[in-house]
C-alpha cells in the first residue's frame, strides 16, 4: 500500500490567517503534521493488539496551539532545554509556514525569518521536511542565511505510548538512553556512570527516576546528554511500553539530546479531552547543544555564516512487540 497524504483544514488564527492539516499514512503508522509552526500535531501507531492510537501530545486545532506558551510539537529555534520549549508570539513555533508537498511522501515547510526578527540577524531560510516511509518518519531541519547568524533548530515531541484512549503517567515505560555522559549545572561533562542519569540500560520511568533526572533550579541542564560527535546517524534512544508493546526507536545526526518529563505541565487540556498531567509524557529531543551556563565557552545554537548551510536530520522508528 503507497504512502498517502491528505490536506485538512485546521482553524484560523487569531490573525484571521487559515492552518492546514497535512496528513501522512502508511499501513502502520500515521503522521499528522500543520503549517502553523511546522508542527507535529499527531502520530498514531499500531501496538501488539493491532490497536492504533495517538501517542503524542498536542491540541485538536490552531487556537489550542496558540493559547499555550509551550511549543508541543512545533519546531523550537532557541535553546530547547533552556527555554523549556516555551515560546514567544514572535516565535517561528507560532507563524504560518509555506507548505510545498512532494506527492504522497512527504511534506516541507519553509518559513524567511527576517533580518532582526526575534533579534536574530540576517535574512534566513528555514526548511523543515517530514518524511513518512513504512513506519519510519524522518524529520530533516534546514537552514540558509545571508549573513552571519546563530541557530539551533528541533522539534520537541511528548511521547506517551499509551496512547490517547488510556492516557496516563509513564510508569509503564521503560526508555534506553545511548549516552555516556551528560552536562551538569556548570556547563561540564560528567560520565553518568553511578548516577541518577545512567540510562544505557533499560529502565522504567517511575516518578523517582523522572524527580531525579528532571532539571531543578540549582541544576538547570541536568537532564542534557552527549552523544557522539560525528554528523552521522546514530542511535539516541527507546522507548518501550511494556503493556502494550509499543516501541519508538529514536536516531539523530545531533550531538546532543535533553530529556523532558513534562515536569511543568499542569492539566494541559490536548486532544480528544485529554488533559496532559505533569510526568504524564516525555520528549527525548536531538540538539546541537545544550544551554549552558556561562562557564562554558560552546554556543547554544549552530554559528551559521553567510552561503553556508545548517541541516540535520532525526529517525523516528515505530514497532510493537509480539
Amino acid at each position: 500500500m503507497p504512502i498517502m497524504l491528505d490536506n485538512l483544514p485546521f482553524g484560523f488564527t487569531n490573525d484571521g490567517e487559515r492552518a492546514t492539516l497535512h496528513v501522512l499514512k502508511s499501513p502502520t503508522v500515521e503522521v499528522d503534521v500543520s503549517d502553523y509552526g511546522a508542527t507535529v500535531v499527531g502520530i498514531r501507531c499500531l501496538d501488539k493488539f493491532s490497536r492504533m492510537d495517538d501517542v503524542i501530545s498536542g491540541f485538536s486545532g490552531v487556537h489550542g496551539y496558540e493559547r499555550h506558551s509551550k511549543q508541543i510539537g512545533s519546531v523550537v529555534e532557541h535553546g530547547c532545554s533552556e527555554q523549556n520549549g516555551r515560546s514567544s508570539d514572535n516565535s517561528i513555533g507560532k507563524k504560518i509556514w509555506k507548505s510545498e508537498t512532494n506527492g504522497t511522501r512527504s511534506v516541507t515547510f519553509k518559513y524567511v525569518r527576517r533580518d532582526d526578527e526575534d533579534g536574530q540577524k540576517g535574512n534566513v531560510n528555514l526548511f523543515v521536511k517530514y518524511k513518512l516511509q513504512g513506519s519510519q518518519l524522518q524529520v530533516q531541519h534546514m537552514a540558509t542565511t545571508d549573513r552571519d547568524t546563530t541557530i539551533n533548530m528541533t522539534n520537541k515531541l511528548y511521547f506517551n505510548l499509551s496512547g490517547h484512549t488510556l492516557w496516563s503517567d509513564l510508569k509503564h515505560h521503560l526508555v534506553t538512553l545511548y549516552s555516556n555522559s551528560y552536562i551538569d549545572s556548570y556547563g561540564e561533562t560528567r560520565s553518568v556512570e553511578n548516577t541518577v542519569f545512567d540510562l544505557r540500560k533499560p529502565t522504567f520511568l517511575s516518578n523517582d527516576r523522572i524527580v531525579g533526572i528532571q532539571p531543578t533550579q540549582e541544576k538547570p541542564n541536568g537532564r542534557s546528554f552527549c552523544l557522539s560527535p560525528s554528523e552521522h546517524k546514530k542511535l539516541v534512544a527507546r522507548i518501550k511500553h511494556v503493556s502494550n508493546g509499543r516501541i519508538v526507536t529514536i536516531e539523530t545526526s545531533q550531538p546532543f539530546v535533553s530529556l523532558d518529563c513534562a515536569s511543568d505541565f499542569d492539566l494541559v487540556e490536548g486532544k480528544n479531552g485529554v488533559k496532559y498531567n505533569r510526568h504524564s509524557c516525555v520528549a527525548v529531543t536531538p540538539q546541537n547543544h545544550p544551554p549552558c551556563s556561562e562557564k562554558i565557552d560552546a554556543p547554544q545554537r549552530v554559528n551559521l555564516k553567510a552561503g553556508d548551510s545548517f541541516g540535520h536530520s532525526t529517525w523516528y522508528s515505530f514497532s510493537h512487540t509480539l
